[in-house]
């Protein structure tokens, strides 16, 4: 009898060897592995993506990408891609921005993260490359600006950070002294309206007249009331010196800042006599009747006028009752006669040298003709109409 059983052994062991062959060719994989965009093929006997990784020494994190996913099967022909996270720190006007991308460029990462900033200003190249060590940069958008000043608006747009850069990108120069809607150090947003208004100062002197004053004085030298004009009044000067502020051009403030009497006013002197004339006989001719048409009889003496008559008190009202008063305003005599009216009814030289007499003659001319409103305030008050 033929013992097959070594043979049948020993096809066994072939089968069992075929079959580990067969084993070793199936877990024997060739697969394409990218890190960061750049691609190797590798052989492995790995049978899942984090198998491979972990064979090749790759280690990631969740800021990482590995695509397919970590738990993937692994098979012949697969494509593995890793991206590593890089951290990138934006300044975007003035205010920070960090974020993780696994983009490799400045632009690519810039436009993931939202920030596309079309006319934006960057401190760095949009095509500069991120390392894994990531990247920091500053990012001034553009922005539209509307600026109004010296009393006209336009509209700017900019990538300027702050409201003093707008406005030297607008040309718009301001000093100390003008007035700026906003802080030139505040940051700029889009749509940011500015006011300037430019404030110009300048000092502005004036001047005014300064009255004299009228000083009577006492002279025995002259007769109880007359009065002469010794030294003749002069106005004085009074220089005003302001500071006006002008806001866009126009006046906005005026300050007296100081005064100073620049020429004095020189005081009129007025004498008033206070002596006393002895009285005058009368010395009328009193010849013969028949030489009656000799007596002397001055054509330009007045007609006695008895003291205390309505002329008297009306002067008493007007001028005080002094019949020789001139203080310089226009007016003369007890009666106050104007220059003009007095010589229009027939007075001669002045009239507060003229005797009561003649200026009672005078007034009672004007009286015939105007009435006694030519006197209207003291008249009323003495009931004389």
């Amino acid at each position: 009898m033929r013992k097959i059983l070594p043979i049948v052994a020993a096809g066994a062991v072939v089968v069992a060897a075929s079959g580990g062959t067969f084993a070793y060719a199936s877990a024997d994989k060739q697969v394409t592995l990218s890190v960061d965009g750049r691609p190797q093929t590798v052989n492995t006997f790995q049978g899942s993506v984090s198998g491979l990784l972990k064979s090749r020494g790759i280690t990631v994190s969740d800021r990482d990408e590995v695509a397919p996913s970590l738990n993937s099967k692994l098979t012949e022909g697969a494509k593995v891609s890793v991206r590593y996270g890089r951290q990138v720190t934006v300044n975007v006007d003035g205010e920070q921005k960090t974020f993780w991308t696994t983009a490799q460029s400045v632009g690519a990462a810039l436009q993931l993260a939202g920030l596309t900033g079309k006319d934006a200003d960057l401190s760095t190249s949009r095509s500069a490359p991120i390392n894994r060590q990531g990247l920091s940069l500053t990012m001034d958008t553009s922005k539209s600006v509307k600026i109004t000043a010296g009393g006209k608006t336009k509209t700017v747009r900019t990538t300027a950070g702050t409201v003093g850069a707008a406005l030297k990108v607008a040309k718009v120069s301001v000093d100390d002294n003008d007035k700026v809607s906003k802080a030139l150090s505040a940051k700029l947003a889009d749509g940011t309206t500015i006011k300037v208004t430019k404030v110009s100062t300048k000092t502005l002197t004036k001047t005014k007249r300064v009255d004299y004053d009228v000083v009577h004085r006492k002279t025995k030298k002259l007769d109880r009331g007359e009065t002469r004009v010794d030294t003749d009044g002069k106005a004085g000067e009074r220089t005003y010196t302001y500071l006006v502020t002008k806001y866009d051009g126009k006046e906005h403030d005026r300050r007296l800042i100081s005064q100073e009497l620049t020429t004095d006013p020189v005081d009129e002197v007025v004498l008033v006599g206070t002596h006393k004339p002895k009285p005058q006989r009368d010395t009328t001719d009193t010849g013969n009747s028949g030489d009656s048409g000799n007596s002397k009889n001055s054509g330009s003496t007045a007609a006695s006028v008895p003291s205390g008559s309505v002329w008297d008190r009306l002067a008493q009202c007007e001028a005080g009752g002094n019949w020789h008063i001139n203080t310089g305003n226009g007016f003369y005599g007890g009666l106050q006669f104007t220059l003009q009216t007095w010589r229009a009814y027939g007075g001669s030289g002045m009239p507060n040298q003229a005797s009561r007499e003649q200026q009672i003659a005078v007034g009672k001319k004007i009286q015939a003709s105007q009435g006694w409103g030519a006197w209207p305030a003291c008249s009323s008050r003495l009931g004389l109409r």
